[in-house]
């Protein structure tokens, strides 16, 4: 059974996004309206169909939905809620109405499922819940919206009061719901039968029996056993395989509360490439649109991600390297299908393929044996030796950093200017109350980057943002005036570090991230790392490799 997307894509499985909402939930999300409707905004370009954004219900969040309305992107954003409370009318109820007031065309409301919730949580009868059930799922119905019901711990349900569990899911049914999601709200369930309980295929045997003409079931895992991510592939080839219609699954972009959600970039190219599955998604967009989100939610992609990760695709052992240079790959799929590529760890474990690898990478063909190629090993190891971690970290682009090591060592590197002095202070100026950083620089400028061309400079440059704002304004404010376009570089990432620990002889790691917005609009970045005992120090030398 296949559906269309909002862009009229045919799909095998529908993906739901849940880092609006479920992701949220992780205490280390900066996620806030903004970033909701940013993401929003890179979902709909890579076509996934359903955003749940979050709860209207909650202060300030309404606004983000009459954003998302008014934009109209080929997205199908999802408001969550809950069902009513026990002594209200659906129509009157508190926790419906910004339901309706989001103005999307789908909602998603949970209910409970296991009795000790139901009596305790909700201090409800269990025929109470049922009408709870029923009454907000039809009232929404009555609204015109597509609802998807979550059944929350749904599996605990099953298992200790089963019989009230499929009321539930029959009362949800017969409302009207669109979908009957099933959530393993602990992520407590394994895909086979475990210690006398069912698996995951065990539980959908009980929905196949009970519900046979049931034609949209979901599944929301969360992933305490580690095991979230290939319980949603198995259920969605339980459904298939079982004809029970279109199979729905949701996940997250690498976050959630405790353990997190079902990490659906894995569930996506799973789905796409290993199970062969159309989700509408644009593929090769993929790694793009999972680091992006990790910006905005400011939980990074773990760099051992499976498909998207930065070293997903990368290898250190020089076997390996060796290897791949030959034509005999260690990939399990090609890393340009999801829009990863084969990057080259770079450690003070690199060898001679690891070299020859990175110098080839930019233009430059040298063998094992000769001495750019020894150079090469000897400056990486005096950088990792000294703390500049050449491999980067999560979410540092290295590109920047790795050309300077290659171009220094094997080509003709230019420099253009040379600096005597540079003083960065920071204070009042004036009658302001706000501190003003000020940065000076003294020495020599070269257009060509020969000695003979060398001329005298001096610039400075203050910022209300910091000495590294004010740094970066005057090394701009000087270049600039020999080469017009520098001044059109951002810096876009500052991210400081301590490396090399040793109390207040401790070597302090500074990583910059550079862009520059190309005539075609799309954004060209690099990242440098500078290094020294003092951090202001350690800043001016990356953004003058940076700009330079």
């Amino acid at each position: 059974m296949s559906a269309k997307t909002e862009k009229g894509k045919e799909i095998d499985v529908v993906v739901y996004e849940a880092t609006g909402r479920d992701g949220a939930q992780d205490p280390r999300s900066e996620l806030n309206g903004k970033g909701r409707i940013e993401i929003a905004k890179e979902l709909a370009k890579q076509d996934v169909p359903y955003f749940e954004a979050g709860y209207p219900e909650k202060n300030g969040e309404l606004k983000v939905f009459k954003e998302l309305y008014k934009m109209s992107l080929p997205l199908n954003v999802v408001a969550f809620g809950s069902t009513k409370q026990k002594d209200t009318k659906a129509s009157e109820d508190p926790k419906l109405k910004p339901l309706i007031d989001a103005r999307t065309p789908s909602v998603a409301i949970f209910g409970k499922t296991w009795l000790p919730h139901v009596e305790k949580v909700l201090k409800v009868t269990p025929e109470q819940n049922l009408d709870m059930i029923r009454d907000s799922i039809d009232f929404l119905k009555q609204k015109g919206k597509e609802v998807i019901y979550d059944l929350e711990h749904c599996f605990s349900g099953l298992h200790e009061n089963e019989q009230y569990a499929l009321d539930c899911i029959g009362t949800a049914i017969d409302a009207g719901s669109d979908w009957i999601v099933l959530c393993d709200t602990k992520g407590g369930v394994l895909p086979f039968d475990f210690n006398g309980r069912p698996g995951l295929e065990g539980y959908l045997d009980k929905l196949k029996m009970n519900f046979p003409d049931f034609r949209r079931f979901g599944f929301h895992g969360h992933e305490d056993s580690g095991v979230a991510t290939a319980n949603s592939l198995v259920f969605v080839k339980y459904i298939l395989d079982n004809g029970m219609g279109l199979p729905m699954v949701h996940g997250t972009n690498y976050c959630g509360e405790r353990c997190g959600n079902a990490r659906l970039p894995e569930i996506i190219a799973d789905l796409e490439l290993k199970m062969s599955l159309n989700t509408g998604v644009n593929l090769k967009g993929l790694t793009d649109l999972s680091h992006r989100i990790a910006m905005l939610t400011g939980i990074d992609v773990p760099d051992n991600a499976p498909f998207v990760g930065r070293q997903a695709f990368a290898d250190n052992a020089g076997t390996h390297v060796d290897s791949e240079s030959k034509g005999a790959t260690y990939r399990h799929v090609d890393p340009k299908l999801i829009g990863n590529n084969q990057d080259i760890v770079i450690s003070d474990q690199s060898g001679e393929a690891t070299a020859v690898a990175l110098a080839d990478k930019y233009g430059y063909q040298i063998d094992k044996r000769t001495t750019g190629s020894k150079d090469l090993i000897a400056t990486i190891q005096d950088m990792e030796q000294a703390g500049y971690k050449l491999q980067g970290k999560a979410g540092e682009n290295m590109e920047g950093e790795h050309y300077l090591l290659v171009e220094s060592t094997l080509g003709e590197h230019r420099q253009y200017f040379f600096d005597d002095i540079f003083h960065t202070g920071t204070g009042s100026k004036h009658e302001a109350d706000d501190e003003v950083s000020e940065t000076t620089i003294r020495g020599f400028f070269s257009k060509t980057g020969n000695d003979e061309d060398k001329k005298d400079y001096h610039d400075v440059a203050s910022s209300q943002y910091g000495a590294v704002s004010s740094q970066f304004r005057v090394i701009k404010k000087m270049v600039g005036r020999q080469f017009p376009w520098i001044k059109r570089i951002k810096l876009v990432n500052y991210s400081p570090k301590m490396v090399n620990k040793k109390g207040v002889d401790s070597t302090m790691r500074a990583y910059l991230e550079f862009g520059l917005e190309l005539t075609n609009k799309e954004e060209l970045r690099w990242g440098v790392v500078g290094l020294d005992e003092d951090l202001i120090a350690a800043s001016y030398e990356g953004l003058k490799k940076g700009v330079t």
